[in-house]
């Protein structure tokens, strides 16, 4: 017994040692060679919202889906092209396909690390613009691609922390946040590197106050701190939100044709009351969802839950960065999250539910 003390003593110290090396060997890695930060002082609106559109719910998909079939808490859902819906269960590794009228139709995946298995529960389930479901198995470090009736094709082994969505194009291209040169990196559909786009020093523009020198540490250190919201509208063009600055860039193939800040004007006057009460709440918009119902318009999202009337806003954008409409719902006893929008229905996670929401007619 004492001997396992000595040993767990000894592996205690170790460990403290060894993170104090990192902490000063980071330090100065950043001192020498780390990124410049940069402010964006005072920044001011260059939108204005008009008016708001509520949205109501309507309905919630029951979790008790049949023979012993149950969501428990859904991370992800997406629509194809017959209206089936797919919806990725976290607590069962499962991804469930219903039809648009919410009757199960399959099931699967399951927990496991053979092909088309799941190491761990995180999980998320995209459809690519090529039509294939793409599972990404955070844990396992993989990429799972099935066909829509759940038929296992392949799986790609990834050899970092991959973009939580796996944004495919119509040829089979991935893109995924760059850990080395610029911001976003494409890979071919065999999974060789293609290309790089943006540059760098678009990842260090920040709003409001600079992060410190500890939230500076794990900047460098780990992108995922810094990753930029991305995807594909359906014609294509790849949108690449930097959530730390609020800037859009919308790609068409290699070329930039958008490139601009997005300062609303009701946005940045609740993130700076944000700050006030959460230091570390640095940015505006939180989650990028694309418009289905549209070639080539998406959402952002900002949540403020300390109002009078607390709410969660989307705004509705083309990709010239015009403001198109402002949405909102009304945050009562649980908190929605937007997971895709198609057929007029905005889809939502909320407190493990599948929760529908839709224009309020009444108003």
């Amino acid at each position: 017994m004492k001997n396992k003390h000595k040993v767990i003593r000894l592996i205690s110290l170790t460990f403290i040692l060894s993170s104090l090396i990192f902490l000063v060997v980071s330090s100065q890695a950043i001192s020498q060679e780390g990124p410049k930060f940069r402010l964006i002082k005072a920044p001011k609106p260059n939108i204005v919202e008009k008016s708001m559109i509520p949205l109501k719910k309507f309905r919630t998909i029951s979790p008790d889906l049949g023979d012993g079939n149950f969501i428990y808490f859904p991370t992800s859902l997406v629509i194809d092209n017959n209206n089936n819906i797919y919806i990725y269960d976290k607590f069962s590794s499962k991804v469930y396909k219903l039809s648009p009228d919410f009757k199960l139709l399959s099931s699967f995946g399951r927990k496991g690390e053979g092909p088309g298995e799941i190491k761990g529960s995180y999980g998320n389930i995209n459809i690519g613009r090529d039509g294939k479901l793409y599972l990404n198995d955070l844990n396992g470090y993989k990429i799972i691609v099935f066909d829509t009736e759940g038929k296992y094709i392949k799986e790609i082994k990834v050899s970092r922390l991959w973009y939580p969505k796996v944004v495919v194009d119509e040829g089979g291209n991935f893109y995924s946040y760059s850990t080395e040169k610029g911001v976003v990196d494409r890979y071919d559909n065999d999974f060789q590197y293609v290309a790089t786009y943006l540059e760098r020093k678009e990842y260090y523009y920040y709003l409001f106050k600079l992060p410190t020198p500890e939230e500076r540490r794990l900047l460098y250190l780990s992108s995922f701190w810094i990753l930029p919201y991305l995807d594909l509208t359906p014609e294509g063009q790849l949108i690449v939100y930097l959530k730390n600055s609020s800037k859009l860039f919308v790609l068409n193939g290699d070329k930039i044709i958008t490139e601009r800040y997005l300062f609303p004007r009701k946005i940045l006057k609740l993130a700076k009351e944000r700050l006030k009460r959460i230091p570390k709440s640095l940015g505006l918009f939180h989650g990028l969802i694309i418009d289905e119902d549209s070639r080539n318009e998406f959402f952002l999202n900002f949540s403020s839950k300390k109002q009078k009337s607390p709410k969660i806003f989307l705004y509705k954008f083309d990709t010239t960065g015009k403001l198109l409409t402002v949405y909102y719902i009304e945050i009562k006893e649980s908190f929605p999250s937007l997971l895709y929008k198609k057929n007029n229905i905005f889809y939502c996670s909320e407190e493990g539910d599948i929760t529908l929401y839709k224009e309020d007619e009444n108003e």
